[in-house]
């Protein structure tokens, strides 16, 4: 039956600079997390999350998918499958990636229906990877797109493609819910994906994703 509580959703997504889609997903986490119970739940593939997330003990995104399957969630199996940073809790993330595109947009909503109601999420990060069936199915249940703006080269005809093909699928392209972020061009090495998104949190880009979430 329908599940009277839901999270609000949010997709991060890019169109070619894919490496930094989980650390602004994680940002944008770590800032909502601030003022309420927000879950990342990743869904592109080798997106780096178990290196940050470390030993998932063989559960996670997998085992919530059985669960879904099956119609029967425990309580503690759920809990056993979101580990936690700080103040932000993220699904671990699956072992089996080619699970990700064998799942429907529809199965998904309904895991997040499920984690909102029994966990008290009130957003859910959404780290989109490739395009399963039902990818704007899955955009269409979203409140806000962050889309990742590509530079320079072919990135405003591959941008301009796809805004196509969200009009195509009734999508909106207005900035209410669909924003564009630039991510900033790195000074120095990378240290690590936490050190990143610290840096983006209380810099400028922390300050724009601040500004951008007090308009939507």
């Amino acid at each position: 039956g329908s599940l009277p509580a839901r999270a609000r959703t949010i997709a991060v997504y890019s169109l070619s600079e894919n490496e930094y889609q989980l650390p602004l997903a994680m940002t944008l986490a770590s800032i909502l997390s601030e003022q309420e119970k927000v879950l990342l739940l990743d869904l592109q593939e080798n997106s780096g999350l178990s290196q940050v997330a470390g030993d998932c003990s063989g559960t996670g995104l997998e085992e919530l998918l059985v669960m879904l399957e099956g119609g029967k969630f425990s309580l503690n199996r759920m809990m056993a499958c979101v580990g936690h940073m700080d103040r932000l809790d993220y699904v671990y993330p699956a072992g089996n990636t080619e699970c990700l595109c064998e799942t429907s947009a529809a199965s998904y909503q309904q895991l997040i229906r499920v984690l909102s109601k029994e966990m008290g999420y009130h957003t859910v990060i959404l780290n989109l990877g490739s395009r399963f069936a039902g990818f704007f199915e899955m955009l269409e249940a979203c409140q806000t797109l962050y889309l990742l703006k590509n530079r320079g080269g072919l990135g405003k005809w591959r941008q301009k493609e796809f805004e196509e093909e969200l009009q195509k699928h009734g999508l909106p392209q207005s900035l209410d819910w669909m924003q564009e972020i630039a991510i900033p061009v790195a000074t120095g090495p990378v240290i690590s994906c936490e050190r990143l998104v610290e840096q983006w949190k209380w810099n400028d880009m922390g300050d724009s994703i601040r500004r951008m979430m007090s308009c939507g």
